[in-house]
């Protein structure tokens, strides 16, 4: 099925959103709507200390900024904070997902976010592997090959999470003539 607010076919299937949007846990969330602007605050917050704690980390991998200081200590410091504003920008934004799924789920760039998001943690989780490539092999010794590559790989995925993300909030006018819920009804 093409996208609602575009004429891509990769977008979440329709049938899934309107289940999930009619789910009890969905509908519970939904009556607490209060907390839908903290949410959002601590998603946002959470992904812009994520974004800049990996960036960070990216950039002394390719060996761009802080070769004085040795990989192992700044790993020590930054990844503590990438892990927990991680797993904030995770819960909350699922949260929100599940505040509105077909609209949220129907948007052009939510499902390529999600495979570039799905992409990157798996880049991470091969680089965090400690008897190939990771970050306790490299210690304060000098970078790889594979660290670099897996450095900058982190940086396009995470930017690509990032930029489908922006995009996903702009709205765009609905695709004339096509309806998520029901086909019969049509958007004059």
């Amino acid at each position: 099925m093409q996208g609602v607010y575009s004429d891509t076919a990769l977008v979440l299937p329709g049938d899934w959103l309107v289940w999930l949007a009619t789910s009890a846990v969905r509908v519970a969330l939904y009556r607490m709507q209060g907390w839908h602007g903290p949410l959002r605050l601590l998603h946002v917050g959470g992904s812009a200390v994520f974004l800049g704690a990996i960036v960070l980390l990216d950039l002394r991998l390719l060996g761009l900024v802080g070769r004085d200081i040795a990989l192992d200590a700044l790993a020590r410091l930054v990844l503590p904070v990438t892990h927990a504003s991680f797993a904030i920008a995770m819960l909350t934004g699922v949260l929100l997902f599940l505040y509105d799924p077909i609209q949220t789920g129907s948007h052009s760039w939510f499902l390529p976010k999600l495979l570039l998001l799905a992409a990157a943690m798996a880049n991470a989780a091969v680089f965090s592997f400690p008897k190939r490539i990771g970050l306790r092999r490299i210690g304060g010794g000098a970078l790889t090959r594979h660290a670099r590559l897996a450095g900058a790989l982190s940086l396009v995925l995470w930017t690509g999470v990032f930029a489908a993300a922006t995009a996903n909030h702009e709205e765009r006018p609905l695709v004339r003539g096509r309806s998520i819920s029901r086909p019969s009804l049509t958007i004059e």
